[in-house]
């Protein structure tokens, strides 16, 4: 009886059993019927020999089992090599930032006579494995590597020039206002000081205000510590660590851990003036010893220069006032 197609997948039987026997042809064997049967119970699990039995699930992987098994003919390598080729010579295109997925860049690059004069898919393994044209694509990319490299060298070396030629007469300018803000600043105090608008000679921070504009002249002794706070700082870690051992939390005591955060040193290795100083706050929670330690570190205070800094101020519409920074990073 014969049996249609449709009726075979309604069976679950493959449509013919032509690419069966065209592998088993090429397999080398002896017996070929032998062969047939043993890869036929293989994939039916013993259930049958016989090729018509198999259902189309255990044919299916028969068939993929056979194709790895059977040696590559002629075109089969040839096609194989001509797609690895073709895929070298891509990346090398890709690589000259030609975009590989449109067919169109990739055939005008190739058209070109310098590269091979014809459309991609017309190359065949000879052409795509001349060393000409690989070596022609190496030239292209290192040209294309150096060009931008050359551009980026170009801008950058543009770019810090225009930085150069625009920075260096700020800077100037801002130096020189700085010193005629001083030197007229210092004039003015003397004048204040004649017409007793300071309440002391000495003094050397004041205000002057006028319309929307203010100065403020801000005159600060910059304190810090001689040798003497070094001595001050280690009998002060000998101290707390005593002190931590008494306590029930140790180390992670809150009176500790404050105390020697007070003590941390900045990059330049010195003491920060204005911690040590809350140290003197908590004179009352300690006993004398540490009452030594904070006279010790009062005796070390010097005052190593005297900073004037100068803050400019307008006013707004509504009577706010703004102040004014001539630090660029501040702007």
């Amino acid at each position: 009886m014969q049996i249609d197609i449709n009726s075979r997948k309604q069976l679950n039987k493959p449509e013919n059993y032509s690419a069966f026997y065209s592998l088993l042809n090429r397999l080398p064997t002896s017996d070929r019927d032998a062969l047939k049967e043993s890869i036929v119970s293989q994939y039916t699990e013993g259930r049958t020999t016989s090729l018509r039995d198999m259902t189309l699930k255990e044919y299916s992987a028969a068939v993929a089992a056979m194709q790895k098994l059977v040696p590559p003919t002629y075109q089969e390598q040839l096609r194989k090599i001509l797609r690895q080729k073709r895929s070298a010579v891509l990346h090398q295109m890709q690589l000259l930032g030609i975009d590989t997925a449109d067919w169109d860049k990739v055939n005008t690059f190739c058209l070109d006579s310098r590269i091979a004069g014809k459309e991609f898919r017309e190359l065949d393994c000879e052409a795509l494995d001349r060393k000409e044209l690989l070596k022609q694509l190496q030239q292209e990319e290192k040209e294309n590597k150096r060009n931008r490299r050359d551009a980026y060298e170009g801008l950058r070396a543009q770019f810090m020039l225009e930085v150069k030629n625009k920075l260096l007469p700020v800077v100037d300018d801002v130096k020189a206002f700085r010193d005629w803000v001083e030197k007229e600043a210092a004039a003015f105090r003397a004048v204040m000081r004649e017409y007793g608008q300071l309440r002391k000679d000495e003094q050397a921070s004041f205000t002057i205000v006028d319309g929307d504009m203010k100065l403020e002249v801000r005159s600060n002794k910059v304190k810090s510590f001689d040798e003497r706070a070094d001595l001050a700082a280690e009998r002060l870690v000998d101290y707390l660590k005593r002190y931590a051992m008494g306590r029930e939390l140790g180390t992670d005591d809150p009176m500790y851990q404050l105390g020697m955060t007070m003590i941390e040193r900045n990059r330049q290795g010195d003491l920060d003036y204005k911690s040590v100083s809350k140290l003197y706050e908590l004179e009352d929670r300690f006993d004398s010893e540490y009452t030594e330690i904070m006279d010790l570190f009062r005796e070390s205070n010097v005052v190593y220069k005297t900073a004037v800094n100068y803050y400019f101020h307008k006013r707004d519409e509504n009577g706010v006032w703004h102040r004014i920074e001539p630090s660029f990073c501040r702007l």
